[in-house]
Protein backbone atom coordinates (compact mmCIF):
# COMPACT_ATOMS: atom_id res chain seq x y z
CA UNK A 1 0.00 0.00 0.00
CA UNK A 2 1.62 3.34 -1.04
CA UNK A 3 1.88 5.84 1.89
CA UNK A 4 -0.96 8.39 1.78
CA UNK A 5 -2.61 10.52 3.89
CA UNK A 6 -6.08 12.58 3.67
CA UNK A 7 -6.61 15.94 5.57
CA UNK A 8 -10.08 17.74 5.42
CA UNK A 9 -11.78 20.73 6.81
CA UNK A 10 -12.81 23.65 6.54
CA UNK A 11 -10.87 26.98 4.39
CA UNK A 12 -7.59 28.28 5.83
CA UNK A 13 -7.26 25.90 8.61
CA UNK A 14 -3.77 25.03 7.58
CA UNK A 15 -4.68 21.89 5.40
CA UNK A 16 -1.77 22.70 2.77
CA UNK A 17 0.34 23.50 5.52
CA UNK A 18 0.01 19.99 7.11
CA UNK A 19 0.21 17.98 4.32
CA UNK A 20 3.52 19.82 3.05
CA UNK A 21 5.00 19.28 6.20
CA UNK A 22 3.84 15.20 6.60
CA UNK A 23 5.05 14.95 2.69
CA UNK A 24 8.48 16.32 3.76
CA UNK A 25 8.85 14.08 6.80
CA UNK A 26 7.80 10.86 6.31
CA UNK A 27 8.09 10.51 2.38
CA UNK A 28 4.31 10.42 1.06
CA UNK A 29 3.95 9.71 -2.24
CA UNK A 30 0.19 11.20 -2.53
CA UNK A 31 -1.30 14.03 -0.60
CA UNK A 32 -5.36 14.61 -0.52
CA UNK A 33 -6.35 17.57 0.83
CA UNK A 34 -10.26 17.97 0.66
CA UNK A 35 -13.75 17.49 2.22
CA UNK A 36 -13.99 14.62 0.07
CA UNK A 37 -11.13 12.69 2.24
CA UNK A 38 -13.51 11.99 4.82
CA UNK A 39 -16.24 10.17 2.61
CA UNK A 40 -13.67 7.92 1.78
CA UNK A 41 -13.42 7.12 5.35
CA UNK A 42 -10.08 8.47 6.38
CA UNK A 43 -11.49 10.54 9.37
CA UNK A 44 -14.03 7.96 10.35
CA UNK A 45 -13.91 9.09 13.77
CA UNK A 46 -14.71 12.83 13.40
CA UNK A 47 -18.23 13.13 12.15
CA UNK A 48 -19.39 16.69 12.62
CA UNK A 49 -17.64 19.36 10.36
CA UNK A 50 -16.95 22.06 14.14
CA UNK A 51 -14.77 19.18 15.18
CA UNK A 52 -12.71 18.06 12.09
CA UNK A 53 -12.24 22.33 11.91
CA UNK A 54 -10.87 22.25 15.30
CA UNK A 55 -8.92 18.89 15.00
CA UNK A 56 -7.37 20.11 11.84
CA UNK A 57 -6.10 23.78 13.66
CA UNK A 58 -5.05 21.37 16.61
CA UNK A 59 -3.19 19.13 14.18
CA UNK A 60 -1.30 22.31 12.37
CA UNK A 61 -0.56 23.90 16.18
CA UNK A 62 0.03 20.76 18.20
CA UNK A 63 0.99 17.25 16.46
CA UNK A 64 3.42 18.28 13.66
CA UNK A 65 5.71 18.00 16.39
CA UNK A 66 5.82 13.86 15.72
CA UNK A 67 3.42 13.51 12.79
CA UNK A 68 4.22 9.63 13.09
CA UNK A 69 1.68 9.44 16.17
CA UNK A 70 -1.03 10.05 13.44
CA UNK A 71 -0.15 7.57 11.35
CA UNK A 72 -0.43 3.55 11.39
CA UNK A 73 -0.29 1.42 8.57
CA UNK A 74 -0.52 4.40 5.62
CA UNK A 75 -3.73 5.63 7.18
CA UNK A 76 -4.35 9.08 9.23
CA UNK A 77 -6.01 7.96 12.79
CA UNK A 78 -7.26 10.76 15.22
CA UNK A 79 -5.87 10.44 18.33
CA UNK A 80 -5.22 14.44 17.64
CA UNK A 81 -6.30 16.99 20.60
CA UNK A 82 -9.78 18.72 19.65
CA UNK A 83 -11.05 21.31 21.88
CA UNK A 84 -13.38 21.09 24.41
CA UNK A 85 -15.83 23.23 23.16
CA UNK A 86 -16.02 20.98 19.83
CA UNK A 87 -16.48 17.63 21.49
CA UNK A 88 -19.88 19.53 23.68
CA UNK A 89 -17.91 20.14 27.05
Amino acid sequence: MANKIGICGHCYVGKTTVGKELSQRLGYDFISIGDHCRENGIFERITDDWELNDYVQGFVTGLLQNPRDLIIDGRTICQGEISPKSRGE
